[in-house]
């Protein structure tokens, strides 16, 4: 047996190659729109007001994940909501904790 006869074998005739073929095209064009909406959607910062997740937290703080956690740990910084497993938190309260430890770094620093 030939890899031509167990090529047709697995995929069928010509048509059905030209299909799936068609198919795959179509699958990798609706996964490069995702991406593409997906990278939209990341550097789009949230509205006000807006419960926030990690990864939105993180660039609005401009940190990474690790500082977030160690930020996290601080007494004075805002406790996260949570919607169901996943922690939330308020952009105001976020923005509200930006103003007063700016401040705190001015009056002591």
């Amino acid at each position: 047996m030939s890899k031509a006869d167990t090529f047709e074998e697995l995929f069928g005739n010509e048509a059905r190659i030209d299909w799936l073929f068609d198919e795959l095209i179509a699958v990798l064009d609706r996964v490069e729109s995702q991406e593409q909406r997906l990278k939209a959607l990341e550097a789009t910062p949230p509205p006000e007001g807006e419960l926030l997740g990690v990864m939105d937290l993180c660039q609005v703080l401009s940190v990474s994940r690790g500082k977030l956690l160690r930020l996290r740990k601080r007494r004075d910084f805002p406790r996260p909501i949570m919607q169901g497993k996943y922690p939330r938190w308020s952009r105001p309260q976020i923005n509200h904790w930006l103003e007063t430890s700016e401040t705190r770094r001015n009056q002591h620093g």
